[in-house]
């Protein structure tokens, strides 16, 4: 027989054997209930006392008294629900309730360590042991994992660790082992990992599932300067601040792709072994996003493929016009490797890649569909310029020779033999000696008067009269209007009278007083009304500007020449969001290095 008793917080069962003849107490055990066990349901089975035990707060229970016989079954039952094996799982969601699947999730519990990830729904599991009462713990590290292999990991500028938010609780009973999580904490920005992670982990699948398995990437955002770009060297991708920031408007002060994008050249890079590049007898420096003044067609492929796979991500996705971003407008719009100082190659690159994607219209005149994989059979093999692509197309689908070379003309991807004037007009890209606006002796490409193919013309070669051996997505020069105000989004909205089916619309942002115009191609007729924009809808815009494509192509040359189109006040009344900050605590993390060591952020690569 026994009884339970208290004695500093701790409560035990004193048991005592006695002599059946004389009633002598000959021997004496004490089962010690520590206060490890509170909470804790313990069920006796013995027939007499038959129920259930729960020590209380304070480690003890006003419990019956304890035949000696079923002691042991006491502690074989206390030590099976408080000493064993035990599950903790959840959920992990961001800020937007995406679910986070390939996260990894560690655990540290009564000196020992253990992880898992997340599955397709993000779910996780851990199975752990020790004594509960404990205190717990938990990390969500920001790595993707797929079958036990490491793809990318978020981390803080040249910390050189991964990223994580940490969570400790004590573990007392079978609720505290479910805990679902959400990315955030109290620091303004921080979710934003969870945004980021998602996006990027939609991109590693998506590629996966196009059986490409690249090496990690390791990805530093809340950087300073504006833009993004991906290292190869380093195998690195670099996120501003800028583009990282889209809690309160999601996403509209960043390109809707910008993680595809980036991502997709790490793709390239891992799949060539290297990106492609000029021939090295190249008469001028190759300068990303510069275009067709470019010596090659490589750096306008390395961009075009970015654009275009990121756009096929999204429609895999079933998102809402895929074929349409900032800062490249729609790419249904056929873009000219000439357009606009010569700066749309790339999205012309894009535009013929969507093209072939993108199914038969008749509206646009494409008569060629492939399918991803029918591309990707291409695409997946080693192409030093666009010259190369198209070769690499008519080889593999030979009987749509016709219509593919009706699809690289379209975007100007032929070489023009036909001579320009000899001097350089305003529509004419050139490269400055100086840094600044065109000089005499300044080189620069001499278009002809009428660019158009003409038969024998090489197909695939985007150049012109001079360079006849020419194998090889920042904001285009003077498309903005000047604004004086702080309203921090303006939304531009093209519309085709003769076809609707291109019409398009894009928020655009405010830097420093001027507001990017996303314009479809030259040639295009089409209507173009700029309007502040809130998603609340509490901003009014008492004077929207309105002009056509044909009145922007007019002064084309002298937006280029002033840096803006038109300077124009939109009288804006009403209630709109302020632009979101981040927590300077981030940014001090992220930006901890030298400026030296810093990268300038300056365009989107």
């Amino acid at each position: 027989f026994g009884k339970t008793k208290r004695e500093n917080g701790s409560c035990y069962v004193e048991s005592w054997q006695r002599d059946r003849d004389t009633g002598e107490i000959i021997g004496c055990n004490t089962l010690w209930i520590t206060e490890v066990y509170r909470g804790s349901v313990v069920t006796v089975l013995d027939s007499g006392l038959a129920g259930e035990y729960i020590p209380d707060e304070n480690g003890c229970s006003n419990v019956k008294t304890i035949h000696y016989d079923v002691l042991n079954k006491v502690k074989e039952l206390i030590d099976r629900k408080c000493c064993g094996t035990h599950i903790l799982k959840g959920k992990v969601t961001n800020a937007w309730n995406q679910s986070l699947f390939g996260l990894r999730v560690r655990l540290k519990y009564d000196g020992r360590e253990y992880q898992t990830t997340t599955d397709m729904d993000g779910n996780y599991k851990i199975e752990f042991e020790g004594i509960l009462g404990k205190k717990a713990d938990l990390s969500l590290v920001m790595e993707f994992w797929y079958n036990d292999k490491l793809y990318f990991n978020l981390q803080l500028g040249h910390e050189n660790k991964s990223f994580a938010l940490h969570y400790q609780f004590e573990i007392r009973k079978e609720t505290d082992l479910t805990r679902d999580y959400v990315i955030e904490d109290e620091h303004e920005g921080t979710e934003n990992f969870g945004w980021l992670f998602f996006r990027f982990s939609l991109a590693t699948y998506f590629y996966l599932s196009l059986e490409v398995d690249p090496p990690p990437v390791k990805i530093e955002p809340f950087l300073r300067g504006r833009g993004s770009q991906y290292l190869p060297s380093r195998n690195v991708i670099q996120i501003s601040n800028q583009y990282t920031v889209c809690k309160d408007y999601y996403p509209l002060f960043r390109p809707r792709y910008v993680e595809w994008h980036e991502y997709s050249h790490h793709i390239m890079n891992s799949l060539y072994g290297k990106l492609p590049g000029p021939p090295p007898t190249a008469q001028i420096e190759e300068r990303n996003h510069d275009g067709y003044i470019n010596p090659s067609t490589a750096d306008s492929y390395v961009e075009g493929f970015a654009i275009f796979m990121s756009l096929v991500i999204s429609h895999n996705l079933g998102l809402q016009h895929p074929s349409v971003d900032w800062p490249f407008g729609n790419l249904e719009c056929n873009w000219t490797a000439w357009e606009a100082l010569g700066r749309c190659e790339d999205r012309a690159v894009a535009g013929i890649f969507w093209d072939l994607y993108d199914g038969v219209n008749s509206w646009d005149g494409d008569t060629v569909q492939l399918t991803v994989p029918e591309i990707w059979d291409v695409l997946k093999n080693f192409h030093q310029n666009m010259y190369s692509v198209y070769k690499g197309f008519i080889s593999k689908y030979p009987d749509q020779k016709a219509n593919i070379d009706l699809i690289f003309i379209k975007h100007g991807f032929f070489a023009d033999k036909d001579p320009g004037n000899g001097k350089r007009d305003p529509n004419e890209p050139y490269r400055s000696s100086t840094g600044g606006s065109y000089k005499e002796g300044d080189y620069f490409i001499d278009y002809a008067e009428n660019i158009h193919r003409d038969p024998g013309e090489t197909i695939g070669q985007a150049t012109n009269y001079q360079r006849p051996n020419r194998y090889f997505p920042p904001a285009l020069p003077g498309r903005f209007v000047k604004v004086n105000n702080d309203v921090p989004l303006y939304k531009v909205i093209v519309t085709f009278p003769q076809q609707p089916e291109l019409d398009y619309e894009v928020v655009s942002v405010n830097e420093d007083g001027l507001v990017h115009l996303v314009l479809p191609p030259e040639g295009y007729q089409a209507n173009i009304t700029v309007v502040g924009f809130d998603e609340d809808g509490g901003l009014i815009t008492g004077s929207p500007l309105n002009f056509t494509n044909k009145e922007f192509t007019a002064e084309n040359a002298n937006a280029i020449e002033k840096g803006f189109f038109i300077e124009h006040e939109f009288n804006i009344s009403g209630e709109y969001k302020k632009r979101p900050q981040t927590d300077p605590w981030l940014l001090r993390r992220a930006n901890a290095m030298p400026l030296s060591w810093l990268p300038l952020l300056l365009d989107e690569d």
